[in-house]
């Protein structure tokens, strides 16, 4: 996946306080910065909430921005910051286990090749991710949906989490290590 591309003119306009130029800013990287927001949240209100807090900062703090280094790097860290500073300030809520479906249903056996039970059992994959993704230290979160999720290199996702490249690579052993460990269970086959 590629970070939202904006051209150094549309940086140094937004900067200048050019508000279509930030409106186009705000438009490339409205989905980068809700999927980052989500993987905090599991939460849709919650999420969008986050969205609009970490555009407020962007808002406050371009000026800041150096135009001559790359911009995704500075921005994925001005989202994770207010993320985890979200994190700190309440206890998200958990999602409950109606909403996720997996209470009062009967599963009745369904044709793996049906399409409509393909996009169930992709669902439910989703959702169990997302429920052990949830149970991840922050850091580890963030370095995930940096790498995985945003397709972003090692050496990218240390820069933007201000940390060393050993660290990224720890964080994301561990949390594939714990993930593996998490969902094992629900994804097992019987043989």
């Amino acid at each position: 996946m590629q970070d939202p591309g904006v051209p150094q003119t549309t940086l140094r306009a937004a900067q200048a306080g050019d508000r279509n130029a930030f409106r186009r800013i705000v438009e490339a990287w409205s989905g980068a910065v809700y999927g980052l927001a989500w993987r905090f949240s599991f939460d849709r209100p919650d999420a969008e909430d986050l969205s609009q807090e970490i555009f407020l900062r962007l808002h406050t703090k371009l000026g800041l921005f150096d135009p001559s280094q790359p911009f995704a790097p500075w921005m994925y860290r001005l989202a994770a910051n207010v993320c985890l500073n979200w994190k700190k300030r309440r206890n998200p809520r958990a999602a409950s286990l109606d909403a996720m479906g997996a209470e009062g249903e009967a599963y009745d056996v369904e044709d793996p090749r049906d399409p409509a039970a393909e996009r169930r059992q992709a669902e439910e994959a989703r959702e169990a991710l997302g429920r052990a993704m949830s149970g991840l230290p922050d850091e580890a979160r963030t370095a995930i949906a940096l790498r995985y999720e945003r397709g972003m290199e090692v050496t990218e996702v240390a820069k933007a989490m201000e940390v060393p490249v050993g660290t990224v690579k720890t964080w994301l052993f561990r949390a594939r290590e714990r993930l593996r460990a998490m969902l094992a269970p629900e994804w097992e086959v019987e043989r």
